[in-house]
């Protein structure tokens, strides 16, 4: 990878088609770039999509990426997430938009990532009426409530594209109502939210404040 090798000093690496994203890029990267960090890309599709950038973060330097971003298109799923986990003490800012409902099942295998401070999820247009976070699949969705009521860092919260997501942030409420006072509150400087609910309703929500919304 003689362009990465060239570039030493590289933190933050955006490209427009993920698929050159591989471990031999990862491992230059892990090698020739200590401090990378930031990852963002528009698009990542294909049958090995998924698998593919499993393998590119699994060969990053463990602990080191802070944020990752996934702007469009994309075909990532259980594998992505489950890789993240070998960033789940270093990512800040996760950001995954246009997801299909096969990634939106496996969201539960990013509860490690604890240290989050902005967080965005959006269905893709295939989610319309698809309960991604519903009863349906009730272990899941009390995994993701569960993880999202630990980040006690979250400061903006995104939700888009995805039923009963409302439910979600009721259940987070909960959660959160059971722990005792001395443990940390999460709470939100913005939250937007753009559904589609469960009777095929679509509203759109927003807050920005400086007083922090206490959840």
């Amino acid at each position: 990878m003689k362009w990465v090798s060239s570039l030493s000093s590289l933190t933050s690496l955006f490209v427009e088609d993920g698929s050159i994203l591989t471990a031999d890029v990862a491992k230059a990267l892990r090698q020739k770039c200590p401090s990378f960090n930031y990852l963002q890309y528009h698009c990542c599709e294909g049958p090995e999509a998924d698998q593919q950038l499993a393998e590119f973060l699994r060969d990053l330097k463990p602990q080191s990426l802070q944020t990752f971003v996934i702007r469009s298109r994309n075909e990532v799923g259980n594998e992505t997430f489950m890789a993240l986990q070998q960033h789940s003490s270093s990512l800040q800012k996760l950001c995954l938009m246009r997801l299909n409902p096969t990634a939106l099942r496996s969201l539960h295998q990013l509860r490690h990532s604890l240290a989050i401070t902005t967080l965005a999820i959006e269905g893709n247009d295939m989610v319309e009426g698809f309960g991604w976070l519903d009863y349906d699949n009730p272990a899941d969705f009390e995994e993701v409530a569960e993880w999202l009521s630990k980040c006690a860092s979250l400061r903006e919260l995104l939700l888009a594209r995805g039923s009963n997501a409302t439910g979600l942030l009721l259940k987070i409420e909960n959660n959160l109502g059971m722990i005792e006072d001395d443990s940390p509150v999460m709470e939100l400087t913005s939250l937007n939210l753009d559904l589609t609910e469960l009777n095929n309703r679509t509203f759109g929500i927003s807050s920005e404040t400086n007083h922090p919304l206490k959840i």
